[in-house]
C-alpha cells in the first residue's frame, strides 16, 4: 500500500508542482497576498530579509521554532500513544478510532481560519493562543472517557494542529522575509522532524516514571504553556 502511495505521489504531485508552482509573484507583475501592483514608476520599499545566520541571532527565531517543534513533538506523542491513552481511560479501540474523523475535518477547516488569524494578529500571538489551547487540551485528556468526549477531543486536537500549521507556513517569512526563507525553514524543519521522533518515547518515559498518562500529560503541558508566555512577549 505504501509503495502504491509513493507511485501516486510521484505521478500526481510532482507534475502538478512542476507545472503550476511559481516563485516570487513580482516576477509576474503581481504582489504578495493579491495586493494591487505598484503604479509604474512608484517608489517601492525593499522587503526586509534576513539571512539564516541573522535569523538565528534573534530571540523570535528560537521562540517560533520552539513553539512549532513543541506541537510537533507532543502532537506526535499523543497520536502514537492514542489507543493506549484511551485504553487507560476505559475506552476500546473502536471508540479510540473515532478521534480521526473530527481530527481530519477540523484540521482542514482550522487551516483556513488560521491563515486569516495570522494575517490579522501576527504569528506570535496566534502561536501563543494555539499553544495555550494545546496545553489545556493535554491537561483535559484524562477526562476523555466516552465516545462523545473522543469526538470533542479530536476536534480540539484538529484546531491546535491546523492553526499551528499556518504559523509554521508563514511565520518565518513574516519575521525574516522571503529572500532566504528556504535556508531558514530548512534549518528549523530539521528541528521539527527531530521533535516528532522525540515525542513518543518522551511521553512513554514520563508516563512510566509518573505512574500513568494523566500525570505525564499534566507535566508535559507545562512546555507549551511556558513557550506561549514567551511568544506573547
Amino acid at each position: 500500500t505504501y509503495g502504491w502511495l509513493g507511485v501516486a505521489v510521484a505521478a500526481l504531485v510532482i507534475p502538478v508542482a512542476l507545472l503550476f508552482v511559481r516563485r516570487h509573484p513580482e516576477r509576474y507583475g503581481l504582489r504578495p497576498d493579491g495586493d494591487a501592483p505598484e503604479a509604474s514608476g512608484a517608489d517601492t520599499v525593499p522587503e526586509h530579509a534576513m539571512t539564516l545566520q541573522e535569523a538565528r541571532g534573534t530571540t523570535a527565531f528560537w521562540i517560533l521554532a520552539a513553539g512549532i517543534a513543541t506541537t510537533s513533538c507532543l502532537g506526535t506523542a499523543l497520536l502514537f500513544h492514542h489507543v493506549d491513552v484511551m485504553a487507560s481511560a476505559g475506552l476500546d479501540r473502536a471508540s479510540a478510532a473515532l478521534l480521526f474523523v473530527p481530527y481530519g475535518i477540523v484540521t482542514a477547516l482550522s487551516s483556513l481560519l488560521g491563515g486569516g488569524l495570522v494575517d490579522r494578529f501576527g504569528p506570535g500571538r496566534v502561536m501563543a493562543a494555539s499553544l495555550l489551547f494545546f496545553a489545556a487540551m493535554m491537561a483535559l485528556v484524562p477526562w476523555v472517557t466516552s465516545p462523545e468526549a473522543v469526538w470533542a477531543y479530536g476536534a480540539a486536537f484538529g484546531v491546535g494542529q491546523g492553526v499551528m500549521g499556518n504559523v509554521s507556513g508563514s511565520g518565518f517569512a513574516a519575521y525574516f522575509g522571503r529572500m532566504h526563507i528556504g535556508a531558514i525553514k530548512g534549518y528549523a524543519g530539521t528541528g521539527f522532524v527531530a521533535a516528532t521522533a522525540v515525542g513518543p518515547p518522551l511521553l512513554a518515559f514520563v508516563a512510566q516514571a509518573s505512574g500513568g498518562y494523566g500525570p505525564a500529560l499534566w507535566m508535559l503541558a507545562i512546555i507549551p504553556l511556558g513557550i506561549a508566555v514567551l511568544a506573547l512577549r
